[in-house]
């Protein structure tokens, strides 16, 4: 595989789940959560925009006509995206505990 240069877009979704994220672990240290906030960006620009098909698929119960990747971020948490050409959408955010499957993807 052979990185490539690519055009990242994150939907509205995802972020809000972020935001959640971002506020549950910044509660008592602010810095805490802005500190995961800017791991899972950094994550997502300089090591799954440099090699997305690097991760594996991902078939979503309700959306499996959807090509879809999983990127995992330490081990607890994971990032959802499509790949389309040199363009990666990230859709979803969610702790790898949580059971997606009846989640409905926007795209």
């Amino acid at each position: 595989m052979m990185p490539v240069e690519s055009r990242l877009e994150f939907h509205q979704v995802f972020l809000d789940e972020l935001l959640a994220v971002e506020r549950f672990l910044g509660r008592f240290q602010p810095s805490r959560g802005r500190d995961f906030t800017r791991a899972v960006f950094d994550f997502a620009y300089s090591v799954v925009a440099t090699v997305p098909e690097g991760f594996p698929r991902y078939e979503h119960p309700l959306s499996p006509e959807l090509s879809l990747r999983r990127a995992v971020f330490k081990r607890k948490y994971a990032l959802l995206y499509r790949l389309e050409g040199a363009e990666l959408t990230f859709l979803y955010f969610y702790p790898t505990r949580r059971d997606i499957s009846s989640v409905v993807l926007l795209v």
